[in-house]
Order: structure tokens, then C-alpha cells, then sequence
């Protein structure tokens, strides 16, 4: 039983030595298609402008030495996290500033990149508030203040820094600090 067993085992080993394989690799091998390698990356448009939270249309196209386009070209394009999201062929705005999104692809010599400036701007505030520290101010006496800003879609935006001043420098005092400094009753 065991050298029944044995002899087969040692034939079909043979069998896959002398074909070179099952010849099911070789025929895979022969199916799969040439993919020209990728010598540079286009981006459409070159450069994006949008506003935070909004998403614009992003097309980069790889080409062969020859100057064709591939199909395929397996691009990849990935941007600063915290600015940006990047997918399926769309960047949308995260945080106002200049940021920069890279395409990628492998070439014949390594991975080919394309930088992409992309700038991202605030939308217009619809509504800020000003809002006070607890408490009350009295002659003599300093409160906080901060500013919160909110977008049309309610969203709001971070990292406002205002510019105080006061209608009356008599009543109350705005020094550079966000504090108003009860100067007397008014």
C-alpha cells in the first residue's frame, strides 16, 4: 500500500520536472498582457484651485516612451492627509493652504512622479461670534474673548485670529491678547 502510493507520488514529481511545471503557469504567462511601461504622467488640470469642502475633478494619464496613452497605467495620486482626500479621480479640500499631490506609477527604471500644486482657499464666513469668558467685567478687570467663525454648510473654521479694537478706548481697552480690560463704568 505504502509503495503503491510512493510510485505514484514519484511519477507525477517526474511528470511536473520533465514538462518544466503544469504548464498552467507557462499558458497564464502567455495570456497576460504586455503593459507598456509608464515614462511620464499628465496631469488635467496641471494645477487645482478649490475651497475647503469642496471636491474637484482630478485626471492624470499615464504614457509610454512613445508618446501613447496606457489604459492602465496603475496611477496612483496621494496627497497630505489633514489637506486633502484623494479618490477614484476626485481631490476635495480639507484645510485652506498650498499643499502639493503626487501621482505615481512604476516605470521601466523605477516609480515616475508628477508633483501637483494643489491650493486650497477658505470659503466666505456667513457668521462669526464673539464669544466671552464667564464672569463680568467691571472697572479694573480683564475677560477673555474668542472668535468662532462658521461656513455657509456649518462647518466651521479653525485658527481664526481677529483683530480687536474698541468703539470707546475710554470704557474698555483691547490690548493684542484677546482680553477686554474694563477701563471704567460706561
Amino acid at each position: 500500500m505504502k509503495l503503491a502510493g510512493a510510485l505514484r507520488f514519484v511519477t507525477i514529481a517526474l511528470a511536473f520536472a520533465i514538462t518544466g511545471g503544469s504548464g498552467a503557469d507557462r499558458l497564464g504567462a502567455q495570456e497576460r498582457p504586455q503593459t507598456a511601461a509608464v515614462a511620464r504622467l499628465v496631469a488635467n488640470p496641471a494645477k487645482v484651485t478649490l475651497r475647503a469642502g469642496e471636491t474637484a475633478s482630478l485626471l492624470v494619464t499615464a504614457y509610454d516612451a512613445a508618446g501613447n496613452v496606457i489604459g492602465d497605467g496603475g496611477v496612483r495620486v496621494v496627497g497630505p492627509r489633514a489637506a486633502m482626500t484623494v479618490s477614484n479621480g476626485q481631490i476635495r479640500g480639507l484645510q485652506a493652504g498650498s499643499y502639493t499631490a503626487t501621482a505615481t506609477a512604476m516605470g521601466p527604471n523605477g516609480p515616475v512622479t508628477l508633483d501637483i500644486p494643489v491650493i486650497i482657499t477658505w470659503p466666505a464666513l456667513t457668521r462669526l461670534t464673539i464669544r466671552a469668558d464667564s464672569g463680568r467685567l467691571y472697572a479694573g478687570t480683564t475677560i477673555g474673548h474668542r472668535v468662532e467663525g462658521a461656513h455657509a454648510d456649518g462647518s466651521t473654521r479653525q485658527g481664526l485670529i481677529p483683530t480687536w479694537r474698541t468703539s470707546n478706548p475710554a470704557v474698555g481697552r483691547s490690548p493684542s491678547a484677546p482680553r477686554r480690560r474694563g477701563q471704567r463704568r460706561g
